[in-house]
């Protein structure tokens, strides 16, 4: 075929597409691989399970927040209110932190275990909010190239409402986050941490040896950190797991107890927390029950994210419960 058969063709043919991932598809894929840079490599986490194949593309934003969440039933939920940009450094405890955590988790009021069976599907419902980037003005989002230069706006995005089903036995779960809905393939099932040991040394020697990494020190004691809020993230545990993951966590090194902080529906609760790379990620529980109520994270220092104080992430589950089947949502 000569050049000008092949122009002809080419003339004939409709012209090529412009593939792009949607909005929505696009925040999901970059807030999971974006939690994922800069970490040392660990066994598989529950997130990661929720990213289809490609998620490496978005190599685009910084700052993140993933909408994650817990146990059975439904907490009380302020009407939503103005997201802060940034809040004052809340105080914390750093010395005696085991024994802290210990005495409080003793007077937690538990309610009785869920019964979920193995064909059931745990039904949960979040608000969630991260940080964008924007450059000169124009908010930079996945699927977008990134601009090579620009002034750099970091801001905490409108709250959007994300729903999960995933199966108690068996590895495949349905989203609805924002306006894209999809099947999530190899999802790790509710049922995978039903059975966490319940004394919390036992259970963190457990957590350091599946999140074993070639890192030491402050690096794997993130990891195990970050194992902890996987477990709680979307799932319905025993009310015992949650106390037990609380009081795990303060035996994790540089975890700290916030005795106040405020989930990403406004609710009031106690947090362990962390610092990694300049930013605080807050577990945050009910003061009664130690439920898991949901996640904030929010600059330490000041940097180009942001001065200190600056949120970064936020999150709250709205509602938990055990349904018959894949986008069946609780009456």
């Amino acid at each position: 075929m000569n050049t000008a058969q092949r122009d002809e063709l080419a003339r004939l043919l409709p012209p090529p597409g412009d593939p792009e991932l949607s909005e929505a598809r696009g925040r999901v894929l970059r807030d999971a691989f974006l939690r994922e840079i800069g970490r040392p490599r660990r066994a598989p986490r529950r997130v990661m399970a929720l990213v289809p194949a490609g998620a490496a593309a978005l190599v685009t934003v910084i700052f993140v927040l993933a909408g994650l969440v817990p146990h059975g039933g439904t907490s009380p939920v302020p009407a939503p209110s103005a997201t802060p940009a940034v809040i004052a450094l809340p105080p914390v405890h750093a010395a005696g932190v085991v024994a802290r955590a210990d005495a409080a988790a003793a007077r937690a009021s538990l309610p009785p275990a869920p019964a979920i069976r193995p064909d059931q599907f745990v039904y949960i419902r979040s608000r969630i909010a991260y940080q964008h980037i924007a450059f000169g003005g124009r908010r930079f989002d996945g699927g977008v190239s990134w601009p090579s230069e620009g002034v750099v706006t970091p801001a905490l995005e409108t709250t959007r409402i994300r729903e999960i089903w995933s199966p108690q036995q068996g590895d495949r779960a349905f989203v609805h986050d924002g306006a894209e809905t999809f099947e999530v393939y190899d999802a790790t099932p509710n049922g995978a941490y039903a059975n966490l040991p319940v004394e919390p040394k036992l259970l963190l020697r457990r957590i350091y040896a599946e999140t074993e990494t070639e890192d030491t020190g402050p690096e794997a004691d993130y990891s195990a950190f970050d194992w902890i809020g996987s477990a709680m993230h979307e799932t319905i545990l025993p009310p015992r797991t949650y106390v037990t993951l609380y009081r795990t966590a303060a035996r994790i090194p540089g975890v700290v107890l916030v005795d106040d902080a405020v989930d990403g529906a406004g609710r009031h609760g106690t947090a362990v927390a962390f610092e990694h790379l300049g930013e605080r990620r807050e577990w945050i529980f009910d003061p009664r029950t130690f439920d898991y109520l949901g996640e904030r994270s929010y600059l330490v220092e000041d940097g180009a994210g942001g001065t200190a104080g600056t949120i970064t992430g936020l999150s709250a589950v709205l509602e938990r419960a055990v349904v018959d089947g894949k986008g069946e949502r609780p009456r």
